[in-house]
This record gives C-alpha cells, sequence and structure tokens, in this order.
C-alpha cells in the first residue's frame, strides 16, 4: 500500500529539521511553498504540517508561519542520596563544634554512645579514636553499611577513613636534612600518651614508621640537657614538662615537634602559643576526615583512604 503523500512530506520535513536542514527557531516553508515543491494541494501540506506541530517539532504561529522548536532538554533526576548517620565520640569535643559547617551529604549526628538502628537501614559513620568493636560487631550482624573512621588503620575488611601515621617519618625527614658533617640528627620519641586523641595505637604505628625511615628512634633522654636531636611528642602537656627542665643553649640544634589532631583554626592559635617554646606542631585535622566520608559509597566494597599530616602554619 502507497505511502499517502502528507506523511511522505511529514518525513522529509522531519529528517531536514533532524540533519539541521532547518534548524532549531528557524522558519520552515509554508503550507503553499511546500505544496508547490512537492505538488500537492494546500489540504495536504497542512495535514503533514499538523502532524510535525503534533510530534512537538514545529510549532505554527497564525500569521507568522511554522517554526523548528528547540531540542527538548530531558531532565534526568537524580536519586536523592541517602541519609547518612554519624556516630561521633564525645571524646572529640572540637569536632562537634565545627561539624555544622561542614559540607557533607544529607546527614545526621547522634553520640556514639545512642544506639544503632535495630534493622537495615541507611549507612552509618563511627567517627572515634578508638576502636569501637562493639558497634562494628552490631553493624555486620544487621548488615548495616559503615565506614569506620579512626586514628590508625585496622586489619579489618570494612571501608576506613585513618589518619596516615606513617607519614609522620617523612615530615621529620626534612628537619634530619640538616645535618652536622655527615651525621643526620638523631630522633627522640615520646610515645606515651594518656588521652584519647593520643592513643596507643597511633603513637605505635607512627614509632615504626620513624623506625622504618630512620633506622633508630631514641627514647627521650633524662638529664636536663637535652643533646642536639629531634624530639616528637604525641601529649602537649608532657612536652612542656620536658622543655621546663631542660637548660639547652638557644643556639643548640634541638627541634621539638608536637603531634595534634584539631581543626585547622585550633591548631594555627595552639601553634602560636607554642612559638615562645621553638615547638612545631604536625596535626591531624578530623574535620579533614569526616569530609573524606563523602568520597565513601555507602557500600561494605573494599576502600580505604587516608588523611595524611600536615605542618601547621600561619598566624
Amino acid at each position: 500500500m502507497a505511502e499517502p503523500r502528507y506523511r511522505q512530506i511529514e518525513r522529509i520535513v522531519r529528517n531536514r529539521i533532524t540533519a539541521g536542514t532547518y534548524p532549531p527557531g528557524s522558519q520552515i516553508p509554508t503550507e503553499k511553498e511546500l505544496a508547490a515543491e512537492f505538488e500537492v494541494s494546500l489540504i495536504t501540506t497542512k495535514r503533514a504540517l499538523t502532524e510535525l506541530a503534533d510530534q512537538g517539532l514545529i510549532s505554527r504561529k497564525r500569521g507568522s508561519g511554522s517554526f523548528v522548536k528547540p531540542p527538548t532538554k530531558k531532565v534526568v533526576e537524580t536519586p536523592a542520596a541517602p541519609l547518612r548517620t554519624y556516630y561521633l565520640d564525645p571524646a572529640l569535643p572540637f569536632l562537634w563544634q565545627t561539624l555544622h559547617t561542614a559540607p557533607l551529604p544529607p546527614h545526621r549526628f547522634l553520640a556514639l554512645s545512642d544506639p544503632l538502628p535495630e534493622k537495615k537501614t541507611n549507612p552509618v559513620i563511627l567517627v572515634t579514636p578508638e576502636l569501637p568493636s562493639e558497634k562494628i560487631y552490631s553493624l555486620t550482624n544487621k548488615d548495616i553499611p559503615f565506614v569506620l573512621t579512626t586514628t590508625t588503620q585496622h586489619s579489618l575488611p570494612v571501608p576506613q577513613i585513618t589518619f596516615a601515621n606513617a607519614e609522620i617519618a617523612g615530615l621529620l625527614h626534612e628537619v634530619t636534612q640538616l645535618r652536622t658533617g655527615d651525621s643526620p640528627l638523631p630522633v627522640y620519641y615520646d610515645d606515651a600518651g594518656d588521652t584519647p586523641l593520643a592513643d596507643q595505637a597511633s603513637a605505635q604505628a607512627r614509632y615504626l614508621g620513624m623506625s622504618q625511615a630512620f633506622g633508630t628512634v631514641h627514647s627521650l633522654p633524662i638529664t636536663n640537657d637535652s643533646p642536639a636531636g629531634v624530639y616528637v611528642f604525641n601529649q602537649r602537656s608532657r612536652l612542656l614538662a620536658f622543655l621546663r627542665k631542660q637548660k639547652h643553649a638557644a643556639a643548640q640544634r634541638v627541634y621539638y615537634f608536637l603531634i595534634t589532631y584539631l581543626p585547622t583554626t585550633a591548631a594555627v592559635q595552639l601553634q602560636q602559643d607554642m612559638l615562645p617554646w621553638g615547638v612545631q606542631l604536625i596535626n591531624f585535622d578530623w574535620t579533614a576526615m569526616l569530609l573524606a566520608t563523602k568520597a565513601w559509597s555507602g557500600t561494605m566494597a573494599p576502600w580505604q583512604q587516608t588523611i595524611p599530616p600536615r605542618f601547621v602554619t600561619g598566624g
């Protein structure tokens, strides 16, 4: 059966629109011009243009003619990100004060001591210096996806965001390039710490990293006259107590470093306070760790990310 003439004209004009012969916004030939081109009646060309208008390809304006419509932009609806629940350790009070300014996906904050959901629900983020073994066990049993954000990487098959403790050695190496002759400065490390923010797991991880980088890491000397070297502390109170006992000359090559876990602004302020003591801060930022959770897919697929330490500068 032969194709009706109006269908033929409709198809030809549609192909011209698709090919760009009649670009968006342009006027296409009138009914009379098309009738002359295809040697048909005005009724036939009017039927063809009506079909194209019904398909949304052209718009018809009385007294003005027919015009090609711009292509319709398809609106792709992005599924809403699932609400994420952050369980924060109360040992991080400064984080509670700053977390509301962090640009995170849809979320809510609870204390680490709050009960977990009773059944499978939206992703959970555990934020704590210590390893929350009971929470991990409960979430795993309930098949709730979670990411562990803590100070030290653990040998667990779960998504983790941790501080890159071993990278402390790389920062200290920049200082130990200052040599006397061919002898590098010795490294003295105080691996003690009795607060959650200077947990033993992180301190030991840093000790291992420095041992691998420098061969020998010394314990703090018991003398009140510190020998030349690089001194690394995990706790401010222990550092200040050590400094108050020292009688070394200002010109002696002694370098003091303090490991901190603070938001950038707080770390900068503390650095200013420690300048009279000649102490340089190396900071791990919990807020940066919080922001790193945005990259987590929300599943239990193997995934790890580390947050590097930074020398604190500025004022």
